[in-house]
């Protein structure tokens, strides 16, 4: 069984976002749910990354990143 969600949500996102399904051959609430299960799956240490990260990964050393690390950890201790 389903249920029903009032969100208060910007007039434009919405507009956009209701575009955007009916290019999908979609629904809002489908793209909303699938979006939603998605979130609630990932676990807590395991972000996802978006496009550009993706395009841009694997430019860094390993060992670059490790330093940077290092970095932010003493940067901020």
């Amino acid at each position: 069984m389903l249920s029903k969600l009032t969100l208060s949500l910007d007039p434009t996102v919405v507009a956009q976002a209701k575009q955007y399904a009916q290019d999908s051959h979609t629904s809002l609430s489908r793209l909303v749910e699938n979006y939603l299960r998605q979130l609630v799956s990932q676990s807590d240490n395991q972000v996802q990354a978006g496009p550009v990260l993706s395009q841009i990964n694997g430019i860094l050393k390993q060992a670059e990143i490790e330093d940077y690390r290092d970095y932010l950890a003493k940067k901020y201790q």
